[in-house]
């Protein structure tokens, strides 16, 4: 249920409360100019007597300095998207709503946290970054015990120069987004997050990592890049395998990086004591096997040949998925060799890799790739409810063809949770449930075909129809973003990029890739995007090859 492209009245809200709505979503740029001053002056704080809510979205307001106190009304909420507002703060009130899974408060002007954000006992994910926030911005903790289910914490693009206390004391918390504050120093007590799966922290001012991090022994993704750090062997580690192969940075780390204390600990008579493990000296790597590791080898560079076809395949981007998942990028490769030995697998984990790493778990971008004999032009980028969107989803052809809310509530029957047992549940729908905090079921973008056949549904998955396979030739790579055209673009460098540098290659092309530009055009046929341009894959890394 949602509030787009007409006039907001009281009545309309009276009209929620009645039928008991549980959705709502607010954008500025769909609303009347009255209306939408109404919003953010507080003239009309109407609808927080839609108090059946769980879902609430209110973004895009950018004179919205706080929300009303009444936001405690809606003790029922469960998923609070306040993302790209002008807010300076937040009220005390939230912490009436104790059923609250997500707070979304990114890509505003927030200044501080209210100390009520520590008693929201159901809250899985904080989402803070693109703020305003200092190391003073955090209330000082006081209990023992809270926010006892957060999981990911983002506090990314702030002012930060210490990662929040908060977080050293969430033992249980599995993701840490910081990047790009002024970060100096990681404090040893990032050791006892021993459940933690993904920390970035790149682009940040570390000179050296603590010892303790190597107890972080759950540690899926490391990203430390972009930082000054000292140690140059353990900068190209995290480069070459922070997203790979984290453990063994973390070796390298317990092995090398200084110890938190100058000091061993000390016996009630003054002298030091000591312990049988360690009495025995660490065996330490030698140069040569950490540069056997860690160097580059030198080899001839992989090409990538780019060409312009004509007519240049085409994607019709609509206004409505604009607004909603802003950016896609597509591009063509052709006469992919995938029948060699590992060929095949090794382009499916390549994939996989990225979306642990520069895509970041998917928050960034949702990388897709299609069997282009299966796809028919021209392509269409669109949005609707779940309930209008019907596919036939990756690893369904069994279940059958079901629409996008059938689909949504089978990740949600199968979310992993304390009161479920593993062997009950579907492990790639408890795999993909995760990403359901990205998603709000009114506004579903997705990729269309001329057939009207849906290929993928972003970020959650692609259709069994366009499926690749040993016996695929010619693909169709798409990449989707909330997030920038930049990230866009990026992640579809580094998908090409990695196909090329691990050994994919095209045949008949002497050993490289060959891949054809692609365009992105509004519903009036205005270019949006090309792709690769010729500002595109810029890399020392392979010999690019342009028409």
């Amino acid at each position: 249920y949602k509030l787009v492209g007409v006039i907001i009245s009281e009545a309309m809200f009276s009209t929620a409360v009645v039928e008991g709505k549980k959705e709502l979503v607010i954008k500025k740029d769909a609303l009347q100019k009255k209306e939408a001053a109404a919003i953010e002056t507080g003239r009309d704080d109407s609808l927080y007597r839609v108090t059946s809510l769980n879902h609430l979205r209110l973004s895009g307001f950018a004179g919205l300095h706080s929300i009303s106190s009444k936001i405690g009304q809606i003790s029922g909420l469960q998923q609070l998207i306040l993302a790209e507002n002008g807010l300076q703060s937040l009220p005390e009130e939230i912490a009436s709503l104790g059923q609250l899974k997500m707070l979304d408060a990114s890509r505003n002007q927030l200044h501080s946290l209210p100390r009520a954000v520590y008693g929201l006992s159901s809250l899985q994910s904080l989402l803070l970054g693109h703020n305003c926030l200092e190391d003073a911005s955090f209330p000082v903790v006081q209990d023992k015990v809270f926010l006892p289910n957060l999981h990911h914490v983002d506090v990314s693009y702030n002012q930060l120069t210490l990662l929040p206390v908060m977080c050293y004391k969430l033992t249980d918390l599995l993701e840490i987004g910081a990047m790009d504050n002024a970060i100096t120093v990681l404090d040893p007590d990032i050791g006892k997050l021993k459940s933690l799966k993904l920390l970035q922290l790149n682009s940040n001012k570390l000179t050296v990592l603590p010892s303790e991090l190597a107890n972080c022994m759950k540690l899926k993704t490391i990203d430390f890049e972009g930082n000054p750090l000292s140690d140059r062997r353990l900068l190209k580690l995290i480069v070459q395998h922070g997203s790979k192969k984290p453990r063994s940075v973390l070796e390298y780390i317990a092995s090398r990086a200084p110890k938190s204390s100058d000091q061993e600990p000390k016996s009630k008579g003054g002298k030091k004591k000591s312990k049988a493990k360690d009495a025995e000296p660490k065996r330490l790597p030698s140069d040569s096997e950490n540069d056997s590791e860690v160097e580059f080898s030198v080899t001839a560079k992989p090409i990538v040949t780019v060409s312009k076809p004509s007519p240049l395949v085409e994607v019709c981007a609509t206004t409505l998925a604009r607004k909603v998942r802003p950016y896609i990028v597509c591009a063509i490769v052709r006469g992919l060799d995938l029948t060699t030995a590992n060929s095949f697998q090794d382009f499916i984990t390549l994939q996989n890799k990225l979306h642990n790493g520069v895509c970041k778990r998917r928050r960034v971008a949702t990388i897709a790739t299609h069997d282009l004999a299966r796809v028919s032009f021209p392509l269409t980028y669109a949005c609707r409810p779940a309930e209008e969107v019907s596919l036939l989803p990756l690893g369904w052809a069994v279940r059958g063809t079901t629409t996008a809310r059938g689909l949504l509530d089978h990740l949600e029957a199968n979310r992993p949770s304390r009161n479920k047992k593993a062997k009950s549940l579907d492990a790639s729908a408890a795999a993909l449930s995760r990403y359901l905090e990205f998603i709000n079921p009114q506004e579903m973008v997705f990729l269309m075909d001329s057939s009207n056949a849906v290929i993928s549904l972003p970020p959650l998955t692609n259709s069994e129809h366009t499926k690749i396979g040993v016996g695929s030739s010619d693909l169709l790579l798409e990449v989707t973003s909330g997030e920038s055209l930049s990230s866009c673009k990026g992640v579809m460098d580094a998908l090409v990029l990695a196909m090329s540098e691990a050994g994919l290659q095209c045949r008949g092309s002497s050993g490289g890739l060959c891949v054809e530009q692609a365009r992105v055009v509004d519903q009036e046929g205005k270019l949006l995007v090309l792709y690769p341009s010729r500002l595109d894959l810029n890399t020392d890394t392979v010999d690019v090859r342009r028409p």
